[in-house]
C-alpha cells in the first residue's frame, strides 16, 4: 500500500502570500536605508510589532466569538430540556386518567409547565447577551415569542380545568396556531443556516 502525501495539502495560501509580502518589504526597507541599517532593523521592528499586536487581538477576538457560540449552542441543550418538562406538563389529559385528578393537572400546569417556559424565557435573555450572530438574536427573540405563547395557553388550560369550562377553546385553539406560526418562522430560519 502506497501512502501519498504532498506538502501543498497543510500551505495556508495566505499564510504564504503574507510571508512573500512581508519579506519584499522588509528586505526593500534594507535595501532603502542602505548604509543606516540601525534605521531599517528600527523600522522592520516596530513594524513587526504593531503587526503582531494587531493580529493578537484579532485572533483574540475571534476566539472569544467561537468561544460564544459554542456555550449558546450547548446551552441551547438546556431550552430543549426545559421545553421537554413543560410540554410533558401539559400533554397530561385531565379526566383520563384515574391516577391524574384535577389538582394535580392544574400543579402539573402552572408549577412545572409555566415554571419552564418562564425559565426558558430567562435562558434566552441570558444568552442574547453573548455575542453572536445577527440571526441567531432574530431568532432569540422568536423563541421568547414563542415562550410567551405558550405560557398564555397554559393559563388559559389552567382556567379552563379549574372552572370547567369550554368557553377558552376558541382562545386556546387561536393561539396553537399563532405557535404552529412561530414554530415555521424558527425551523425556516434553522434550515437557512
Amino acid at each position: 500500500m502506497i501512502v501519498c502525501f504532498s506538502f501543498t495539502d497543510a500551505i495556508n495560501y495566505a499564510a504564504s502570500i503574507g510571508g512573500f509580502t512581508t519579506g519584499i518589504v522588509f528586505g526593500l526597507a534594507l535595501f532603502t536605508f542602505g548604509k543606516k541599517r540601525n534605521y531599517a532593523i528600527a523600522f522592520i521592528t516596530s513594524t513587526a510589532t504593531i503587526a503582531i499586536v494587531f493580529l493578537y487581538f484579532n485572533f483574540r477576538s475571534s476566539q472569544v466569538y467561537i468561544y460564544q457560540v459554542m456555550e449558546y449552542q450547548r446551552r441551547m441543550q438546556e431550552f430543549a430540556d426545559m421545553e421537554n418538562m413543560a410540554l410533558e406538563a401539559y400533554s397530561v389529559q385531565y379526566g383520563n386518567s384515574f391516577s391524574e385528578n384535577k389538582e394535580s393537572t392544574l400543579y402539573l400546569i402552572k408549577d412545572r409547565g409555566i415554571y419552564y417556559w418562564n425559565e426558558n424565557i430567562t435562558l434566552i435573555k441570558e444568552l442574547d447577551k453573548l455575542y453572536l450572530p445577527k440571526e441567531s438574536h432574530e431568532q432569540n427573540e422568536k423563541l421568547i415569542e414563542y415562550c410567551k405563547l405558550r405560557i398564555s395557553l397554559y393559563e388559559l388550560a389552567y382556567q379552563k380545568i379549574l372552572e370547567n369550562s369550554s368557553a377558552y377553546d376558541e382562545k386556546m385553539l387561536e393561539l396553537n396556531f399563532k405557535i404552529a406560526a412561530v414554530m415555521s418562522k424558527i425551523n425556516t430560519a434553522k434550515s437557512k443556516k
